[in-house]
């Protein structure tokens, strides 16, 4: 299992958990990038979605919510990727 899996499999086992770092470390590694930062919010953008993932800066840890709301965009990316597959084949 990749780096990059492990770190998506730690977040869903304990999404309540989750240091900001740590999400936008996985953020990166399935392709968003960091459009903006206004304050204590960072806005990320994936080249393949319409939509913009706010992510307000909290210490210690991210609120679950916005973890949530993340596994169900990688799900969504995910689906979008296995479809790919298919149609290559």
């Amino acid at each position: 299992m990749s780096k990059r899996r492990k770190r998506l499999e730690k977040l869903r086992q304990n999404p309540k958990d989750v240091a900001f770092d740590d999400l936008r470390k996985v953020l990166e590694d399935f392709g968003f990038e960091l459009v903006r930062s206004k304050g204590s919010h960072f806005a990320f953008r994936h080249h393949e979605l319409n939509e913009m993932f706010i992510l307000p800066y909290r210490k210690p840890h991210v609120k679950t919510a916005y973890v949530e709301q993340f596994l169900m965009i990688v799900e969504q990316l995910l689906s979008l990727d296995d479809d790919k597959d298919e149609a290559d084949e």
